[in-house]
């Protein structure tokens, strides 16, 4: 089996970046707006945590 058919760890880090980005803005598209201070932050750390990591693997080019 070759490597490059295989799905490296980067290409799947980015895809479940993006299912945690998707699952944050379903979130808010089927509960609304949370009321409690804890939930916001844990909201807003669901959302920034894969977006820094997914700058950080585009800006990193070494593979």
């Amino acid at each position: 089996m070759q490597i490059t058919n295989r799905l490296n760890l980067k290409t799947v880090a980015i895809v479940f970046n993006l299912l945690l980005i998707f699952l944050c803005v379903g979130y808010f598209i089927g509960h609304g707006f949370p009321q409690s201070l804890m939930l916001w932050a844990s909201a807003i750390l669901w959302f920034v945590a894969p977006i820094v990591n997914l700058f950080y693997m585009f800006t990193n080019k070494k593979d």
